[in-house]
């Protein structure tokens, strides 16, 4: 009889430490997957498929097509500062997430600087030798990253070398740290809606003018949509239905500004041709999109946009380089033989353009080189 009240004391003994070893677990766990405002370190699928959706917006807005410009870029790069202020947080230091967005901008001005080398060295072997050309050509893209601008001249007047997509890199980081001095200041959200939105018009007003270096004017306009994705992390509209009523509105409003004057809001050159319309617009398709992601997105069409979105920088980055040495050649060649622009030619572009971006994603998930590159 005691050798048997004995096993049984033995066995409860036994689960009380196992239940208290569970709990210290469960807790570490909680703790954990913390961040230091109290959000989830797990990634939000429907905001890797908005990511995903915009990124591929992006790459079609580059298609030089005017009907689809009208309509993706009314949102597709204030979705994507919408979303970085969203998961915006001071618990890592200013310079690691700096240091996030040069890391790549740099690799992809490097590649670039590389591949113009080739590509000149090509040329002057076909057509003969020129020092000049040589050097010009081959420093093009050197100096083009160093200034930093995605579309403008220092000056209007002036001709000068454009980076082209990763100016969103920059402009990110100007947008950071900005939203880090509000934080650290402590300001409140309608303090930080005030300034941004003075940021926005002094990044206006000033590039009529002069277009500053490392696209800060960019970073400048686009404050107030990181400040946007803070206060829709407290407040996100997509969970009521009136709130997606109105915003589906506001969208639709811009959209028709968009197709009827063929001028949108364009964050690259701080240009907001309808003014508050363009930002109210672009805030309403954002929470639109978001809606939609969030409510009806789901299985193979989920994972196909997850894709690209998790990857999305990885994606713009070698987006820039497609576009920028294949695009062209491409698009000729396949014009000679096809003939114009026929359904056949736009079909045969867009599936090189994302065969190559499935290509580098699938890639830089296995290289260790590609991913300290990107």
């Amino acid at each position: 009889m005691r050798f048997i009240i004995r096993g049984l004391l033995m066995m409860k003994r036994s689960s009380l430490l196992m239940q208290n070893k569970s709990v210290k677990v469960n807790a570490v766990g909680i703790n954990s997957s913390q961040r230091a405002d109290g959000m989830s370190r797990v990634r939000l699928d429907y905001m890797d498929v908005c990511k995903g959706f915009a990124i591929i917006c992006i790459i079609l807005g580059h298609c030089g097509w005017d009907m689809v410009n009208s309509f993706v870029f009314t949102f597709h790069v204030p979705l994507f500062f919408i979303i970085s202020g969203y998961f915006f947080s001071t618990k890592k230091p200013l310079a690691q997430r700096l240091g996030k967005l040069i890391k790549p901008y740099v690799s992809t001005v490097l590649v670039l600087t590389l591949l113009q080398l080739f590509f000149t060295g090509l040329s002057c072997l076909r057509s003969g030798f020129s020092a000049e050309k040589f050097v010009a050509d081959s420093l093009k893209w050197l100096w083009a990253g160093v200034y930093g601008s995605g579309t403008l001249s220092p000056l209007p007047d002036m001709e000068w070398p454009i980076i082209g997509a990763v100016w969103f890199l920059l402009a990110l980081g100007w947008a950071t740290v900005f939203m880090y001095i509000m934080a650290r200041l402590k300001w409140s959200l309608g303090w930080q809606f005030m300034v941004s939105g003075f940021l926005l018009a002094l990044g206006a007003v000033t590039a009529e003018y002069v277009w500053l270096p490392l696209s800060i004017q960019a970073g400048m306009a686009s404050v107030i949509f990181m400040v946007a994705g803070v206060a829709l992390r407290k407040h996100p509209l997509w969970e009521y239905p009136k709130a997606v009523v109105m915003c589906g509105i506001l969208w639709a409003v811009s959209l028709y500004q968009a197709y009827d004057s063929g001028e949108f809001l364009c964050l690259v050159s701080a240009k907001l041709p309808h003014h508050v319309f363009d930002i109210l617009g672009a805030l309403g398709g954002s929470v639109f999109i978001i809606w939609i992601a969030k409510n009806f997105v789901s299985g193979k069409v989920s994972r196909f946009f997850i894709f690209f979105g998790e990857a999305s920088l990885v994606v713009l980055c070698f987006h820039l380089i497609e576009l920028n040495m294949i695009s062209g050649e491409l698009q000729y060649q396949t014009s000679k033989y096809l003939g114009g622009w026929k359904l056949s030619l736009v079909i045969t572009i867009l599936t090189f353009k994302f065969v190559w971006a499935t290509f580098w994603v699938k890639a830089h998930k296995r290289s260790r080189l590609l991913q300290r590159m990107f």
